[in-house]
C-alpha cells in the first residue's frame, strides 16, 4: 500500500487531540479520510472516495463533528 498524506486537520478539545487526515492511495487510485483521537485511529471511521474535492469536504465535516464537545463518536 502507498500512501501519500495530502492534509491534515487538527484541533485539541477539552484534553482531547482530534484529527483528521486525507491520504492518497495510490495502489487502489482512492483519497482515504482517516478520524484520530489522541493518535488513536477510531474504529469504523474511514471514508473512502476517488474524488478529492469530497474527500476535503468531508474531511472538514469529519473533523467539524469531532471538535464539537459532544460528538456522537465520544457518547
Amino acid at each position: 500500500m502507498s500512501l501519500r498524506k495530502i492534509q491534515t486537520f487538527e484541533k485539541t478539545v477539552n484534553d482531547v487531540a482530534h484529527k483528521v487526515v486525507i491520504y492518497r492511495d495510490l495502489e487502489w487510485d482512492e483519497f482515504q479520510c482517516r478520524l484520530y483521537e489522541d493518535g488513536k485511529l477510531l474504529d469504523g471511521a474511514t471514508y473512502f472516495t476517488n474524488d478529492k474535492a469530497d474527500a476535503i469536504g468531508t474531511a472538514r465535516a469529519m473533523f467539524m463533528v469531532a471538535s464539537l464537545d459532544d460528538h456522537p463518536v465520544m457518547n
